[in-house]
């Protein structure tokens, strides 16, 4: 998350805040800490190969399947691995800028097999963005509890946001009534 680091910005790992800053409030009510990193970061390529010095290390605690050498069996455990992050340079950037976005628009992390954060997440919220991007052209998406019936998918060679998707569709769909791709 951005926040000022000794008076520069910088980017805190979630993992490194306790539950006590996770939970922080500011003056007005809101979340201290109210916005999140994505990790997308652009880095001057000369910037980036003058970092000589090493980054610092974060914990990161993380269920693993694992070997049990008594009995040759495999286990899951608890795990300490060491990771590294390029957003600790940031603050040694001589100018760092900071991006706000929608995160349906942007965010979809894709970090589990099953479950929160997995293929599946990933996938409904990826239709569930082409379907209002189609709504917003003037396209029927039809919905059943809500969520888009039909698997909607846009190829982002096909249009990359909206606008392109209208100049692209002009007034050729007005109905989605089946699986579609448009590619």
């Amino acid at each position: 998350m951005p926040v000022l680091l000794e008076g520069r910005p910088g980017i805190i790992e979630y993992s490194d805040l306790n539950p006590e800053g996770m939970r922080a409030r500011a003056a007005d009510g809101g979340l201290l800490f109210p916005y999140g990193s994505i990790a997308i970061h652009l880095l001057n390529t000369s910037f980036a190969a003058s970092l000589a010095l090493p980054l610092p290390l974060h914990l990161a605690r993380k269920r693993v399947r694992c070997l049990v050498p008594r009995t040759g069996g495999v286990e899951e455990r608890e795990a300490v691995k060491f990771e590294s992050f390029i957003f600790d340079a940031v603050p040694l950037a001589a100018s760092p800028q900071f991006l706000q976005t929608s995160r349906e628009e942007e965010f979809a992390p894709l970090k589990n097999a099953a479950g929160p954060d997995s293929i599946a997440t990933c996938t409904a919220g990826m239709i569930e963005q082409h379907s209002r991007w189609l709504e917003a052209c003037g396209v029927q998406v039809p919905r059943e509890g809500g969520r888009p019936r039909y698997r909607v998918e846009i190829s982002p060679l096909f249009a990359a946001d909206p606008q392109i998707l209208q100049e692209r569709l002009g007034n050729t769909v007005n109905k989605i009534d089946e699986d579609t791709l448009f590619a």
